[in-house]
C-alpha cells in the first residue's frame, strides 16, 4: 500500500493592499486560486500527508481577513495530517516564542498543522511519524547558512526496521555557489541522512531533482527537490508554479512534479529558460571578475553594474542580480 505526501512552499499570502508591485494581477486572487487548485490535486491524487516548507504569509502578522481567507480554504484540504517548518517571514525576529502572534500561529492554535524543527526552546518536536515516514525539519533561522551542520537533524528512529526520512528545510540552500551567505548542497549532504530534502525558501527551485548517493540513508540515495515558490513576485522569465508527489511504496520512492493549471503558459518560453534562478546561482565568475579589482571601497559599487552586465548579457535577471548583490554589501557594511 502506498503512502502520498504533497509538499507546497512559499505560499506568501498578501492582502489587497499589500500587493507586489511587479504582478499585473490581483497576486491576492491568484495565491488564493493556487491554494484552492492544491486542494483539487488532494483529493483527485489521493493525497495522506501535505508538507509545507514554510512562509505561508508573506508578513509574521497579516491582517485578520487575509487569515481568514487562507484558512478557509486549508480547512477544506481532506488530508490525515499537515505537517510544516518555520519559514523567514513566518515569525518575528527569528524568536518562536512569537508564533502565538503570528498568522501561522492562528494555523497552530486551531489544530490545523504540526510543525517540526530544530529550536532550541523545544515547543515544537525534531521530527514527526505518518506511517513508516519520519518528518524532520530545519527551520529558517539567525545564522542558519553559517555552518552546513545547521541544515541537518539528526533522529533515531523508534524501531530497527529501516524507515524512509523525509527533512525540510527552509534557508539558503543551492546546488552552486551563491554571492549571499548560503550552503551548497554538496557542504551539507555529509551530515544529511535523510532519503528526500525538500528545500523552501530560494522561490526560484530547481528544475528536477538532485541526487546524492548516501549510505546513511535508509534508500542509499538522497533526493534534494525545491519545486519553487507557488507565488511568483521577482520580474523576470515566468517560471512553472508547481508541487511535487511524494509517493512511498516500501522502500521505493516516485516524485512527481504538477503544474498549477491556473497559471497562464507562455507558448514562446522553451524549456531551457524555465528554470528561474535566484536568478542565477553560480556568482564565481562574478566573484572572480570583482576580486581581480584593485579598488578602494569609496568606488567598488560604481564598478558592480558593468560586471554583472558583462555576464548576464541581455538577461532581465540584470537588475535582480544586481540590486541583491548591492543589499548583501549595504548589509556586510553595516557589521
Amino acid at each position: 500500500m502506498s503512502t502520498k505526501f504533497l509538499y507546497v512552499t512559499d505560499c506568501h499570502n498578501r492582502s489587497e493592499k499589500d500587493l507586489p508591485k511587479s504582478r499585473s494581477d490581483n497576486y491576492y486572487k491568484s495565491v488564493l486560486a493556487k491554494q484552492e487548485e492544491i486542494g483539487e490535486i488532494i483529493e483527485k491524487r489521493n493525497v495522506q500527508c501535505l508538507l509545507f516548507g514554510g512562509d505561508l504569509f508573506h508578513h509574521f502578522d497579516p491582517p485578520m481577513g487575509l487569515v481568514n481567507d487562507v484558512a478557509a480554504i486549508w480547512r477544506k484540504y481532506k488530508v490525515n495530517s499537515i505537517i510544516g517548518v518555520i519559514g523567514s517571514h513566518d515569525y518575528n525576529g527569528y524568536q518562536v516564542a512569537t508564533l502565538r502572534r503570528t498568522g501561522v500561529g492562528n494555523f497552530l492554535t486551531h489544530d490545523m498543522w504540526k510543525l517540526v524543527g530544530n529550536d532550541a526552546q523545544e515547543l515544537f518536536p525534531k521530527w514527526l511519524a505518518y506511517e513508516n515516514v519520519w518528518i524532520t525539519g530545519t527551520q529558517h533561522s539567525a545564522g542558519l547558512a553559517d555552518k552546513p551542520e545547521n541544515f541537518a537533524t539528526a533522529i533515531q528512529p523508534e524501531s530497527t526496521i529501516p524507515h524512509l526520512i523525509i527533512q525540510m528545510v527552509h534557508g539558503d540552500l543551492f546546488p552552486t555557489h551563491c554571492v549571499w551567505p548560503h550552503q551548497k548542497i554538496d557542504d551539507i549532504h555529509p551530515y544529511i541522512t535523510a532519503d528526500i530534502v525538500l528545500s523552501g525558501h530560494i522561490h526560484s527551485g530547481w528544475l528536477s531533482p538532485i541526487h546524492r548517493t548516501n549510505l546513511n540513508a535508509s534508500t542509499k540515495t538522497t533526493m534534494y527537490i525545491n519545486p519553487g515558490s507557488i507565488g511568483r513576485t521577482s520580474i523576470g522569465k515566468v517560471r512553472p508554479i508547481r508541487v511535487v508527489l511524494i509517493t512511498v511504496e516500501d522502500a521505493s520512492v516516485d516524485i512527481e512534479y504538477i503544474t498549477l493549471k491556473n497559471v497562464i503558459e507562455d507558448p514562446f518560453i522553451e524549456k531551457s529558460d524555465i528554470a528561474e534562478g535566484s536568478p542565477i546561482t553560480d556568482f564565481s565568475q562574478l566573484m572572480q571578475l570583482i576580486s581581480t579589482l584593485e579598488l578602494k571601497q569609496t568606488d567598488f559599487k560604481a564598478h558592480i553594474p558593468k560586471i554583472v552586465e558583462e555576464i548576464c548579457g541581455d538577461s532581465p535577471y540584470v537588475k535582480i542580480v544586481m540590486d541583491r548583490v548591492f543589499e548583501v554589501l549595504d548589509q556586510q557594511k553595516e557589521h
